[in-house]
């Protein structure tokens, strides 16, 4: 899946590091409208982290989670060939991780009780470290908790594993492809994006030519390249989605949080658009294809002319007008 990095001594719970781009075909598109001297597209760095693995004791659960303060989500890989059955292997990982989160939100709780007498505590606090605490230790996850705005706010510096965006990739052996299984809907019942993957088969399929690869994939019934698959899947569990921007020199992908407003995207492309935010143009990737260029899609009056607070969506390319 990733190019990988050379990291010489394991550093903390990091085994090694890796980088892969997603294939989108609509940069692919857009690459064929303006013929740019450089295409840009979206990529995603995955830290091989060993933590809740080889490398696990429950007594450094806490030492574990604070580990995985910097990462914006995790990605489980769980078997499912030989002697693994997924459900087996999903539910020991997910134990760990909840016994790592009960683990801090014990260790606060009991803080805030020893220093009630010289800090007076934030009840909104209490309350949701309470809720949290009681949760866990039923073996449900953080994200399954409710809080109150209060709550959410008072406990907006945790980083609880539970409540962390969390993807699967189901690493199935080549016998079991195609086979009937429960455990996507167990994933999707609990709200988890899933790709199907098979490691060996898959570093095979890098080998070939793009059209045996397809080929192969659809008979194995596999959707697409291996990084396109865990590629979706991280940004649906991130709920971000992809936008571009494009001229003759450089066409780009770029991803933001749903619901992102056009001038702060401004800002994810240069400081500069998002300060002298004016107005962004908008279209569609596949209407500016059907088109076939910028220039006819502005002399058609296709283009969108869109303010401040437009939210961005999936698939736009974006010409934003700016002044400093």
């Amino acid at each position: 899946l990733t190019h990988a990095h050379p990291t010489g001594k394991v550093r903390g719970y990091v085994s090694g590091v890796g980088t892969f781009a997603l294939p989108d075909s609509r940069l692919d598109v857009l690459a064929r409208i303006f013929r740019p001297r450089k295409v840009t597209p979206l990529t995603f760095e995955i830290h091989d982290f060993e933590g809740f693995g080889r490398m696990w004791r429950e007594e450094r659960a806490g030492e574990i989670l604070q580990s995985l303060q910097p990462y914006d989500a995790l990605l489980q890989v769980v078997p499912d060939f030989g002697p693994f059955l997924a459900h087996d292997a999903f539910e020991e990982l997910h134990l760990r991780l909840i016994l790592a989160d009960l683990t801090m939100v014990s260790g606060r709780l009991e803080r805030i009780e020893r220093e009630r007498t010289k800090i007076k505590p934030n009840p909104d606090e209490v309350s949701a470290l309470q809720k949290l605490e009681a949760a866990l230790s039923e073996g449900k996850p953080a994200s399954s908790v409710r809080l109150t705005e209060n709550e959410e706010r008072a406990i907006v510096g945790y980083r609880l594993l539970t409540r962390m965006p969390l993807a699967v990739a189901w690493n199935r052996e080549e016998e079991r492809l195609g086979q009937g299984s429960d455990f996507p809907s167990f994933l999707e019942s609990l709200g988890l994006p899933w790709a199907e993957v098979c490691a060996p088969l898959d570093r095979e399929l890098e080998e070939l030519s793009p059209e045996e690869a397809q080929e192969l994939r659809e008979g194995y019934g596999l959707k697409g390249p291996l990084s396109a698959r865990i590629g979706r899947a991280l940004l649906q569990a991130t709920r971000r989605i992809v936008f571009f921007t494009g001229n003759e020199r450089e066409v780009r992908a770029w991803s933001v949080p749903q619901g992102t407003p056009a001038q702060k995207a401004a800002g994810v492309i240069h400081s500069d658009k998002e300060r002298g935010f004016i107005r962004a143009e908008v279209i569609q990737v596949p209407a500016l294809e059907k088109i076939g260029s910028l220039k006819e899609a502005r002399s058609q009056g296709l283009l969108r002319l869109e303010g401040k607070d437009y939210e961005v969506q999936d698939g736009d390319l974006l010409h934003i007008r700016f002044s400093v």
